[in-house]
């Protein structure tokens, strides 16, 4: 008997903490999934470059660095976030 909870991504992912929208626009950005499964990808670009994305605003870029920050893919949101001079 399958379950519905099987197609759930797992809690401690991108997927899983970000809205439909942004992955959306995050993976057309891209090209494919792959953006969505390393997020260290995200995490190089920068807050910056990844604001420049149609459709992520301030508050899918927040969840994106919240999300960068407590895997460690980030070592602090605040400067994450920061903008570049």
């Amino acid at each position: 008997m399958s379950s519905a909870k099987t197609n759930l991504p797992p809690a401690n992912s991108l997927r899983a903490a970000i809205s439909p929208t942004a992955r959306k626009a995050l993976v057309s950005f891209w090209g494919n999934e792959e953006i969505i499964n390393k997020p260290e990808i995200i995490a190089e670009l920068g807050a910056d470059n990844v604001a420049r994305i149609n459709r992520i605003g301030n508050k899918s870029l927040f969840k994106i660095a919240e999300f960068l920050n407590s895997q460690g893919y980030i070592n602090s949101l605040h400067d994450w976030l920061a903008k570049e001079k």
